[in-house]
């Protein structure tokens, strides 16, 4: 039901037109067929715009937050609502 693409993908697409076309035809894909879109790995404002750009439906990466536990994500999700 959801279709993860990793970090390594979305890393390319700063130097290959290439690597943007294949994600944007793979989030095409996806939705077609009725699935949420999650891509990885987003570091830098133009990937974000990017992935806004072609509808990925989320984004996680560093661009937002670092990974972290549970308690300390319930308390930055407080403070960012």
């Amino acid at each position: 039901d959801t279709l993860k693409i990793d970090k390594v993908f979305l890393d390319e697409t700063a130097n290959s037109e290439r690597s943007q076309i294949i994600i944007a035809q793979v989030v095409e894909m996806a939705r077609k067929l009725g699935m949420e879109i999650v891509c990885e790995g987003v570091e830098t404002q133009e990937q974000a715009e990017f992935l806004r750009g072609i509808s990925c439906d989320i984004a996680q990466g560093f661009l937002y937050a670092k990974p972290m536990a549970m308690e300390e994500f319930d308390s930055f999700r407080k403070q960012s609502s």
